[in-house]
């Protein structure tokens, strides 16, 4: 995500034409950092921060039960580990979608 975010600026809105394409609506949400950044997230020395971050940033988006997805691993490793629910990348909806 955050990788994503920086080289492609504009990246949630062309999803957004991606799955308008198809049928569905996607509505990006604005969120910062999930606090894995990586392997920043799994460093012991790390762990308060990461949380913190995942607080701040994605865990109303991930609890607060509109579906969610995620491009990045990490993030989506990250919302896994600290509110139990498993994303899934907005390629694995799109192959649902055209499969029928």
């Amino acid at each position: 995500h955050c990788t994503e975010q920086t080289a492609l600026p504009n990246a949630g809105a062309l999803w957004a034409q991606v799955f308008a394409a198809i049928g569905l609506k996607a509505a990006p949400a604005a969120s910062g950092c999930c606090g894995m950044a990586g392997l920043f997230g799994h460093q012991e020395r790390h762990q308060a921060m990461s949380r913190k971050l995942y607080d701040l940033s994605w865990r109303d988006h991930v609890e607060g039960g509109a579906p969610v997805l995620a491009t990045g691993f990490s993030c989506r490793c990250q919302a896994e580990r600290f509110s139990g629910k498993g994303l899934r990348h907005p390629l694995g909806m799109i192959a649902d979608t055209l499969r029928g």
